[in-house]
């Protein structure tokens, strides 16, 4: 079974705790993502999600915003990383590489699962 590290984006879309509300606005848009992770030195210090950014004063830092962070570890195989999808209600994950460092190597979508498990099935087959 594969794990996040083998189907993850290692193209992070991700904003600090100092960027302001506009510019991550603009950067969601424009990068059409709905979960952003807030990264602070390569680590993942939390989220920040496209409607908490709609009621944001433009010039205010997300900061203010800024949720828990909710994350999948590289090593965690695509049924654990499902779960905390759909405990969660979210369609993607920052991926970290442990749970201690919080250095955030990439991200996860569903589609990343979904397609992983089509292409485990087809390789049955």
């Amino acid at each position: 079974m594969a794990i996040a590290r083998d189907i993850m984006h290692r193209h992070v879309v991700g904003v600090s705790p100092t960027t302001i509300a506009a510019a991550a606005r603009s950067l969601a848009e424009s990068s059409e993502v709905s979960l952003m992770p807030v990264i602070e030195n390569n680590r993942l210090t939390g989220i920040i999600l496209s409607h908490d950014l709609v009621g944001m004063e433009a010039d205010s830092y997300i900061a203010t915003s800024v949720r828990q962070p909710i994350f999948a570890k590289e090593q965690d195989d695509v049924v654990e990383v499902s779960k905390i999808m759909v405990r969660n209600n979210v369609e993607r994950l920052p991926v970290v590489k442990d749970g201690l460092s919080m250095i955030c190597v990439g991200i996860i979508t569903s589609t990343d699962i979904v397609r992983s498990l089509k292409n485990a099935d087809d390789k049955r087959q």
